[in-house]
């Protein structure tokens, strides 16, 4: 399987989305620091793991700001 570190610090719905397009297997897990998050959050990829013949995302949530 390829290398898809590309979808690094990508919200969850676009790397689910180029995913489900490329018609490959995936498992989404989903980690939370101790402290809430105020506002408007957006989950994002922060690690992905190669399996046999599918793909582990692991995300977590963080604060939605706009730069």
């Amino acid at each position: 399987m390829k290398d898809y570190n590309f979808l690094l610090g990508l919200p969850l719905k676009k790397a689910e989305a180029i995913l489900r397009n490329n018609n490959l297997d995936y498992d989404v897990i989903e980690y939370d620091g101790k402290k809430a998050i105020k506002g408007k959050k957006v989950q994002r990829v922060v690690r992905v793991k190669t399996k046999e013949e599918s793909l582990e995302l692991i995300v977590s949530s963080f604060r939605d700001e706009k730069l």
